[in-house]
């Protein structure tokens, strides 16, 4: 899903990322305070459950945030459509738009099917081709 529009989409997974990060880091140093305390004290059969908790919880809310951010992706991008909230737009509140695709990415359609879909008296491919970059598509 993301691939084919990625510039639209890595400006939320790179913020996705570096929030996560940001969190995790916090996360981490806290947890390194309570372990290391846990270490001074001896108590390592605690310190052994603590970082295990810690690590399992921490993967478990991980695996969940990346559910989640699937999702909004996947409601904000499918169909070569970009879905954003909207309560004025009482349909859906949502706003739709379909912005296209390049005209490197319709060229390299028609390039690549060449003549898999031409229908007997259809214009040749070589003509759509002049056609499109006359029109500019």
């Amino acid at each position: 899903m993301a691939y084919g529009r990625w510039s639209d989409i890595y400006p939320i997974v790179a913020e996705e990322i570096a929030a996560t990060e940001e969190e995790y880091f916090i996360q981490a140093a806290e947890m390194e305070v309570k372990a290391l305390a846990l270490h001074k004290e001896g108590r390592n059969n605690d310190l052994v459950q603590l970082v295990t908790t810690f690590a399992v919880d921490t993967a478990d809310t991980c695996v969940t945030q990346w559910l989640g951010l699937w999702q909004k992706l996947f409601a904000t991008f499918r169909d070569g459509q970009i879905t954003t909230p909207d309560p004025e737009v009482k349909r859906c509140n949502c706003k739709v738009v379909e912005p296209g695709y390049s005209t490197a990415w319709y060229d390299r359609i028609v390039k690549d099917t060449g003549t898999h879909y031409k229908v007997a008296g259809d214009t040749p491919p070589d003509e759509v081709e002049s056609l499109m970059s006359i029109s500019g598509i």
